[in-house]
């Protein structure tokens, strides 16, 4: 690949103890399992997990490959201490990008085939049969390469941590063979918040025109709920399946430079991937776009809508899941085979937590420009493992 392109890729090696109790959303902090919620293997791209195991035993880890409602993988590998392996998720999956197809008529996602999100987790052996174990020790990279557009960006997995009742190595959560789902809970894992916020990004995406690359792109995923609920990587439905749907059309939730704005509308789907402006479904007049930023001479005094450095317009966003997990054996994608008795499975009605990414691109005297953004749990989303796995109303 030419070297004309600027690039931030960030690898993440990390060697520190996890500190109990830490919200791993929001801190890079190792877990027993990491959530990328975007891949993309479509004509022209590549994508690489930069896998790590920080811990002090070898693991086993298990690849969950979804894609956009349909189709799903799973890979094992191994990773002896401190060792990182880069596994190729095009080489890896088998039928390439074929085996992940699009959805058609979504307009919350892309529908191109060979992309997706992948959930990767610590197991006892290479099974899809075996046990989820307590190795707090994961963590890892995403790298995804465009070669026609000689640009790539990187970003951070997600880390959960868990625990099991009987301490590292042993049992969290015990797996049927159909789908890896649960059959008992020894333990529980910690939650990813449902809702998320974007502090700020380039709203440099125009809408009259065709949009270059992965310009002001969301990626959004709504992993296994983990805690006594769905075990991680398991089979959580089709394409008929709704994991994210965000309907926030009050004032103030998708704000522009100014901290004006206006609500953003993600009808259900399976998982969130386009443009910004494609994904959100609003209608109203206050329908919150690029070209419905306020004027500059409208802001509070001291405000602009463009960013003092750069001059690009900037945007914040809010972005809340209406989707709960499964509270009984007859809900949910694909439900447990018991939500009571010595199972112990968690009959709590809560909004399924979600692990987002913006792509942004921009170009400045002919020079491609990247930035990748992981998407920040909401100070309203407590996500503490030993503490509350639940949510607050928003202020």
């Amino acid at each position: 690949m030419k070297q004309k392109v600027a690039l931030a890729l960030v690898v993440i090696a990390a060697i520190a103890a996890p500190a109990v109790g830490a919200h791993a959303n929001t801190e890079l902090v190792p877990g027993t399992r990491v959530v990328f919620p975007f891949f993309d293997i479509s004509t022209g791209n590549s994508t690489f997990l930069l896998l790590h195991n920080a811990g002090l035993a070898l693991v086993t880890v298990q690849v969950a490959l979804y894609g956009q409602g349909s189709g799903r993988q799973e890979v094992f590998l191994t990773l002896p201490i401190a060792d990182t392996d880069q596994f190729d998720v095009g080489l890896q999956a088998v039928g390439g990008a074929a085996a992940f197809p699009g959805v058609a008529a979504n307009l919350g996602q892309t529908n191109v085939a060979g992309r997706g999100w992948v959930d990767a987790f610590v197991v006892a052996t290479a099974t899809t049969t075996s046990s989820i174990i307590q190795r707090n020790a994961l963590a890892g990279s995403a790298i995804i390469v465009n070669v026609p557009g000689d640009f790539a960006f990187a970003y951070p997995g997600a880390a959960s941590q868990c625990q099991s009742d009987s301490g590292t190595g042993g049992t969290v959560v015990s797996r049927l063979s159909s789908g890896g789902l649960a059959t008992a809970w020894t333990g529980r894992c910690e939650q990813y918040p449902s809702t998320l916020f974007l502090p700020g990004y380039l709203a440099e995406d125009l809408e009259n025109s065709p949009s270059p690359l992965r310009t002001a792109f969301l990626a959004m995923a709504g992993p296994a709920d983990a805690n006594m609920k769905e075990a991680p990587g398991q089979d959580l439905g089709n394409a008929g399946a709704s994991l994210i749907n965000v309907q926030l059309a009050a004032f103030g939730v998708h704000a522009d430079g100014c901290g004006l704005g206006s609500g953003i509308i993600i009808n259900p789907v399976h998982h969130v991937n386009g443009r910004i402006t494609t994904v959100n479904q609003s209608i109203s007049s206050a329908d919150f776009r690029r070209t419905n930023f306020v004027a500059d001479g409208s802001c509070m005094p001291g405000r602009t809508n463009a960013d003092e450095l750069s001059g690009s317009p900037i945007a914040s966003m809010l972005l809340q899941n209406a989707i709960d997990t499964p509270t009984s054996a007859v809900t949910g994608p694909v439900p447990n085979p018991s939500f009571s008795g010595a199972n112990g499975f968690d009959t709590t009605a809560r909004k399924r937590g979600m692990v987002g990414v913006v792509f942004g691109t921009a170009a400045d005297g002919g020079l491609k420009l990247g930035d990748t953004i992981r998407l920040w749990g909401h100070g309203s989303t407590q996500t503490y493992l030993n503490c509350c796995f639940g949510d607050s109303a928003l202020p």
